[in-house]
């Protein structure tokens, strides 16, 4: 973990979401999953996923902040 990056505070319909994101780098190519079945590199931009609502806001903050 290199640095605190965002905190989002997201209110949907059934619960409140409290995140922090981190910006991070990865030492090697190895990725361990621990709650997830499968992860994929894309960009903010990526037009072929549905985006949950808290995570749009975190991506609008990366291509605002240019990352």
């Amino acid at each position: 973990m290199d640095s605190f990056f965002y905190h989002v505070h997201y209110q949907y319909p059934a619960f409140l979401l409290e995140m922090d994101c981190y910006i991070c780098h990865l030492l090697d190519e190895h990725i361990t999953l621990l709650e997830h079945m499968d992860y994929q590199w894309i960009t903010p931009k990526a037009s072929q996923i549905l985006w949950v609502p808290a995570d749009v806001e975190v991506f609008e903050e990366i291509i605002k902040r240019g990352i």
